[in-house]
């Protein structure tokens, strides 16, 4: 892999939704720039000199900062010691005392009459508005060089900042390194050379979110799980990790020596956790003196802030090697569909109350008016006025939670359109954007400001609290993620491994074609395992990004060929949409206003190169795309001649290959999205009704014509007329192509080539993979379903019977449906997040996208689910006959500093010691288990199985028990961990008797 790797710069802002390009500006130059020894401290002001306009607006900035603290400690001290609050409510004031100023106590008398704790926040004030100004001032002798090195070295003057993009300003900076020589480790510099320095420290931080390490996640009462990352625990995480004079890192580009030998990995941990105790003693001490200056700091500067805003998105959203102004610019331009998306949903219950109210205070209001016009004198009554502002409140915040009828409710294309900017979508949401759950999860992502105020409000109390329960805990992993995912490039130094979006190393398969897997290049291949993977694709995701705003970049030769054959799948999209719509690159801009007879956007220059038929296919769980079709070669719109990345073609490239990199997901994992909408996107209840119908129909009849009734095909002549919707009619409604597949891969190889001659639609999916995949899957589980009476396979599929009848087996609902048989130590816990050792894997089945676990004490903790088969007479009618295998299993871990045994066992008792729970573990006749254990360090999720195939033939009662503990007895919950319990009878155990009853026995 080169050495030479250079970071994401995205395309600032587009019109409307898509922003202008903003132009972003900078200055200085001369020999003194030869050897810069903390080349990531003048990167970053050099970019930061750009980002703010020059030297005048920053030196303007500083100056009213300096300002705004000065103004806010005089406003407080006045309001402390400087008014006269007996004057002002005193009852019988004159009209000549009414003026504000008379309130004000003179300055001599209020320093003569002043207490000696307003002495000391007098002289605490002075001593740091003094070191704030020279910190100023220092900021603005640092700005004053790197004017200079604009003006001189780059030939940048102050007048032309704002008309040069970030993306000129680093093509100079190149440029120059070859005369002045600022990095003598290398001749030359790349894009991700100057961005490994600038984002070094964000970079690490992106992996730590990525990797599940941060943030905190806290558990509200009725809120449930809160992600929790305010400036004030941002800060104090910096500064353990990277500016700490004791932390990991030597300087800002060298990672310790000490932290990268496995051998320390103990010793480093213990000295990392001392220091946060120590940090955790430091916060606890100021929380006081942080806690009063930012209620006042807030109260002043954010009074009227109760909105959303695109600026309150978290770190997860954040690419690696991504500027802050390419991360703005792709969040702003997501606002809207996010904001449309959060208004989508509305509380029937709550839009009854607030009818209500509205009704009432309106009227109230309405009565008060009509008086004033009589006799406006009413307006000076007493709490006349205040009470006009409250009923106007109130009326305000009823007309908000009522929703408006006129819109179309359609949550799956509104979450698409802000997952094509935020490039963010987990595995868990895709097909439940209508979902509450899905909707509390993203709105801890893009949250009102109010609640962002909250937490920062906060923040001084909960950090402490945060720094000792959550990263203390942590601090082990720390020094893993430092030791495992740090690497040494030649002239940036050392950097975090994700950053080098090395997509053989770092990548996910699931994120990646069979073409991209299978490099031409000869190389060794990496050892990629999940651990060593970027979680979301954001290895991938990050490389497009990087490679469309970056398009001088010239990657290594693996990433080559990934972003080669991406491309080529995205030209694909640009060029072979026919519609525009299902599957068309429409902006989230424009979503829902396509007229009948709007023409589709085309490329000429294009035409006879663009291919015949749709070459991208959202297939089953494909993901429908919405943006802006059309591609363009990558040049300015105001300037033709103009090099650099056009902000308008890399932000459409990078939306159709997010689309394509979600899709590969999908499909690759076997996620399927269940969303039905009809053309136009509008979701139809009837519709989607009268689709899953149909679709049973044929999977149980394998026979098109079976509901022919209810279908009509598009003929061919009719193309020109519903322009492009020809495919499937249902009740007058279009049918979408993922639903057409699957009725047609239920048909047999001959029928489904007729089916190629109705329309172009038809014959397009007749040539598809996925379609012919499906047929091969569904005819080779033909061949192995067995010969068994209708009844076993009722049975198989209207019950949990042979999937698994356990319920909450990860403690969602804390212990219901579990009994305890013994609770010992500090008793059975159930853990939101496991601690101390790995998340549950989000890929295995059992988990349902749960996250929370069973954890057991220092002593025995034993708790069963009993489930009751004597109720249940067909299912006791199949075990008699066909005993098909008992299966039982259940994944355990430890902690990683503490050891741990547990038990899995399975008690299949007959009626005569059902009703004995007590005695259930003395049952050893009826009883078979399996056992583990945990040493240190065994963080990872293992899974226990049990076959039981010699239960007695009049099983009545199956109990599903498991047990654990610590081996260290230590106070609290230390013990196994236990989550994914799953009992079932094994189907595929089931052979054909000779004497099956028939169905007039039964």
């Amino acid at each position: 892999m080169a050495n030479n790797y250079a970071s994401l710069n995205e395309a600032p802002d587009f019109y409307g939704e898509y922003g202008i390009p903003h132009h972003h500006v900078a200055e200085p130059r001369s020999s003194q720039w030869n050897h810069i020894e903390d080349l990531d401290s003048f990167f970053t002001r050099v970019y930061k000199y750009h980002q703010m306009h020059g030297f005048k607006c920053i030196a303007l900035k500083e100056i009213f900062a300096l300002h705004r603290f000065t103004f806010i400690a005089g406003i407080t001290f006045t309001m402390l010691y400087a008014f006269d609050y007996k004057l002002l409510f005193k009852p019988d004031i004159t009209s000549d005392q009414k003026w504000i100023f008379s309130l004000l106590i003179p300055f001599d008398q209020v320093m003569s009459i002043l207490p000696y704790f307003g002495w000391f926040l007098l002289l605490v004030v002075t001593v740091i508005f003094t070191l704030i100004f020279i910190r100023k001032v220092q900021s603005l002798f640092r700005y004053w060089d790197i004017k200079q090195f604009y003006n001189q070295a780059l030939n940048i003057d102050d007048a032309d900042l704002d008309n040069l993009t970030w993306h000129d300003v680093q093509k100079r900076l190149i440029q120059v390194q070859s005369d002045l020589q600022m990095c003598i480790h290398k001749s030359d510099l790349t894009e991700l050379d100057i961005y490994h320095r600038i984002l070094r420290q964000i970079n690490y931080l992106v992996a730590l979110v990525n990797k599940r390490i941060l943030p905190p996640r806290i558990d509200v009462p009725f809120l449930g799980e809160v992600v929790y990352w305010t400036e004030n625990l941002r800060l104090n995480v910096m500064f353990l990790l990277f500016w700490s004079p004791w932390g990991p890192f030597e300087n800002p580009w060298h990672l310790r020596d000490e932290y990268k030998r496995a051998a320390n990995r103990d010793k480093m941990a213990r000295k990392l956790g001392n220091q946060i105790l120590w940090l955790f003693f430091v916060n606890l001490l100021l929380c006081p003196l942080v806690f009063i200056p930012q209620i006042i700091f807030y109260f002043f500067n954010y009074f009227d802030a109760v909105r959303r805003e695109p600026g309150q998105f978290g770190v997860r959203y954040w690419h690696f090697n991504e500027m802050d102004h390419e991360l703005y610019s792709r969040l702003t331009r997501a606002y809207k569909p996010a904001t449309k998306y959060m208004s989508s949903f509305t509380s029937p219950l709550l839009e009854i109350i607030a009818e209500h109210l509205s009704f009432i205070c309106g009227s109230i209001l309405a009565v008060f008016v009509c008086l004033s016009f009589v006799d406006n004198e009413i307006l000076y009554w007493n709490q006349v006025l205040t009470m006009l502002a409250v009923l106007t409140g109130i009326i305000g915040i009823a007309r908000s939670l009522r929703s408006d009828k006129t819109l179309i409710w359609c949550p799956e294309q509104l979450l698409e359109d802000v997952v094509l900017h935020t490039h963010y979508l987990p595995g868990v949401w895709q097909g439940f954007a209508h979902t509450s759950k899905v909707r509390s999860s993203f709105q801890q992502l893009f949250q009102y400001r109010f609640a962002a105020l909250l937490e920062e409000l906060l923040s001084p109390i909960l950090v402490p609290y945060l720094l000792i329960r959550y990263i203390y805990p942590r601090r082990l992993d720390l020094v893993d993620f430092f030791r495992n995912f740090t690497v040494s490039v030649v002239g940036v130094g050392d950097v975090c491994s994700f950053a080098q979006m090395d997509v053989r190393k770092h990548g996910n398969p699931d994120w990646q074609a069979e073409r991209d897997v299978e490099s031409t290049h000869e190389t060794p291949p990496e050892i990629n395992d999940q651990y060593t993977q970027a979680e979301d694709g954001k290895v991938e995701l990050s490389l497009m990004h990087f490679t469309n705003t970056n398009p001088n970049w010239q990657p290594p030769p693996e990433a080559a060929d990934f972003v080669d054959n991406l491309n080529k799948e995205t030209n694909h999209v640009f060029f072979s949409d026919d519609i525009g719509g299902l599957y068309g690159m429409r902006s989230s801009m424009d979503f829902g206003t396509r007229q009948e007879d709007e023409e589709d956007f085309s490329l000429p220059q294009y035409a006879a190169d663009a291919p015949s038929q749709t070459a991208f296919r959202r297939s089953f769980g494909g993901f429908r795309s919405s943006i802006l079709a059309g591609g363009a070669p990558r040049r300015s719109m105001f300037n033709q001649l103009a090099e650099g990345p056009d902000l308008f073609s890399s932000a459409q490239n990078m939306r159709a290959s997010t689309m394509i990199l979600h899709n590969r997901h999908a499909m690759n994992v076997g996620v399927f999205i269940e969303s039905v909408c009809s053309h136009g996107n509008i979701f139809c209840t009837d519709f989607r009704f009268k689709l899953v119908w149909m679709v049973n129909a044929v999977n149980m009849a394998g026979d098109l014509r079976k509901v022919s009734d209810d279908i009509k095909f598009v003929e061919e002549f009719e193309l020109d007329k519903s322009e492009g919707l020809n495919g499937l009619i249902l009740n007058e409604l279009y049918l979408p192509k993922e639903l057409l597949l699957e009725i047609l891969s239920n048909l047999r190889a001959q029928d489904v080539m007729k089916c190629s001659l109705v329309c172009k639609t038809w014959f397009n999916l007749t040539r598809s993979t996925a379609l012919w995949k499906s047929i091969y899957f569904k005819q080779e589980q033909r061949k192995k379903v067995p010969n068994l009476p209708w009844y076993v396979f009722y049975c198989h599929l209207s019950s949990d019977y042979f999937r698994n009848v356990i319920k909450n087996g990860n403690g969602e609902l804390l212990f219901k449906h579990w009994e305890i048989l013994r609770n010992q130590g500090d008793k059975f816990g159930v853990e939101k997040v496991p601690t101390g050792s790995d998340p549950l894997p989000a890929d295995i089945p059992e988990f349902h996208g749960q996250t929370s676990c069973f954890v057991t004490s220092y002593e025995y903790c034993i708790k069963y689910q009993k489930f009751d088969v004597s109720s249940k007479p067909l299912l006791s009618y199949i075990i008699q006959k066909y005993r098909p295998i008992l299966y039982a299993s259940e994944w355990y871990t430890g902690r990683f500093d503490c050891s741990c045994i547990y038990e899995l066992s399975l008690a299949c008792l007959p009626p005569c010691e059902k009703s004995d729970p007590k005695k259930l573990l003395k049952h050893k006749r009826y009883q078979k288990s399996v056992s583990g254990t945990a040493g240190l360090d065994h963080t990872h999720w293992e899974k226990k199985e049990l076959f039981y195939e010699t239960y007695p033939d009049d099983l009545a009662t199956i109990a599903f028990i498991h047990q654990g503990k610590d081996q260290q007895f230590w106070k609290g919950r230390y013990g196994s961990k236990m989550a994914g319990g799953v009992l079932k009878f094994v189907f595929e155990s089931i052979q054909p008797s000779p004497d099956d009853l028939s169905t007039e026995e039964l």
